[in-house]
């Protein structure tokens, strides 16, 4: 940890806006900056999934096994790494590096940084990288700058910036996610979701959300967005055919961050860090229906392929619940790196 992460300090609950400190962290975490040795396997199973997560304060994302709850390794790699997401051949993680601005990419086959893309390089600027999505056809990677209110994308071949997209002054980009030629990303301090057409690289509208977006996920199955609002504590609701927000909203828990559907589009699940919990919504009705009590100050959270298994990345615990949903309990607890944020998970 270098001294400039030691004189961070947050009071109240405005939005976090500093090089060294990433968007949507609630101020109970904010204060918690500790570090933790690194582990080294190479061995991997891939049978049930494997977590990628990304630890902020120990600049490296730990590799786990699901079913049987077993750290593989923890991989180095830049500093203030923020968001994971995976080609779609499941061939490689990329990582979003928040202080350095960016971004790692790691061959699944043996969990090893192949290359870096410095996404802060002339003649373009990022500073603030955070969430990350890869196209569906795996030959793009756009990565959202909180700071520097753009959108970066990366040529996944060439391994180099193409462009980057420019995003409303002071807006705060923070997550992203993809729907065919559409992109969609929070934009945490105009409290708005941006829609970014693909084909043209260029933001071509914005829909209003709560107080402080922070997460969206897209359903698969049907057309709706579910976007977490930091501040309000309660879950947007975007129908993506017409990229309109309906006027109602779903309360949930404190601060919630992560949030990620279940294949069937029936259920999602949201991180609440200051209600150390995770609450499960029932999609149709629009409503909380319980919550799971999980670790200190949750951020990130998937849901796996098979939809058995939720995956909870606990941010002031240093650890990952791994979540059966057919008894809607915590059945696993696993030590990861420092302040572990969005994972995701190959299976």
């Amino acid at each position: 940890m270098s001294e400039q992460d030691k004189k961070i300090e947050v009071d109240g609950i405005t939005p976090i806006i500093c090089v060294n400190l990433p968007p949507g962290i609630s101020p109970k975490l904010a204060k918690k900056q500790t570090s933790q040795d690194e582990e080294a396997d190479t061995q991997q199973l891939f049978s049930g999934g494997i977590a990628y997560v990304p630890n902020l304060r120990s600049n490296n994302v730990s590799v786990v096994h699901i079913p049987t709850a077993r750290l593989i390794t923890n991989i180095p790699v830049g500093n203030g790494p923020f968001a994971v997401d995976l080609s779609p051949d499941k061939s490689f993680a990329y990582v979003s590096n928040f202080n350095s601005a960016t971004l790692s990419i790691i061959r699944t086959l043996d969990n090893r940084v192949v290359d870096t893309v410095n996404l802060n390089t002339p003649p373009f600027t990022a500073v603030g990288s955070s969430g990350v999505k890869v196209t569906r056809n795996g030959r793009f990677v756009y990565v959202a700058n909180f700071n520097s209110n753009n959108i970066s994308v990366v040529d996944a071949l060439q391994r180099s910036v193409l462009t980057v997209i420019p995003l409303p002054g002071g807006s705060g980009p923070q997550n992203i996610d993809i729907r065919g030629s559409l992109a969609y990303v929070t934009l945490s301090l105009a409290n708005q979701v941006g829609v970014i057409d693909l084909n043209a690289n260029l933001l071509v509208k914005t829909i209003n959300v709560g107080n402080n977006p922070a997460d969206i996920d897209i359903a698969t199955t049907r057309p709706l967005a579910l976007v977490t609002n930091l501040l309000s504590g309660d879950v947007s609701i975007i129908n993506t055919n017409i990229a309109e927000s309906s006027p109602n909203t779903i309360t949930i828990g404190t601060f919630p961050g992560g949030i990620s559907f279940s294949p069937n589009g029936r259920r999602a699940y949201a991180a609440n860090q200051a209600s150390d919990n995770i609450s499960v919504i029932d999609v149709a009705r629009h409503t909380q229906v319980l919550t799971i009590p999980v670790g200190d100050g949750p951020i990130g959270v998937k849901v796996n392929s098979s939809g058995k298994f939720v995956v909870v990345s606990n941010a002031g615990s240093n650890t990952i619940s791994i979540i059966d949903t057919t008894i809607n309990q915590v059945i696993e607890t696993v030590t990861v790196g420092t302040f572990p944020l969005y994972l995701a998970i190959l299976d």
